[in-house]
């Protein structure tokens, strides 16, 4: 979940810019 990506798994609270 945490990435780096805010395109769909802001849905899951993972918008790790």
């Amino acid at each position: 979940s945490s990435s780096g990506c805010v395109s769909h798994q802001r849905l899951q609270g993972a918008f790790v810019q």
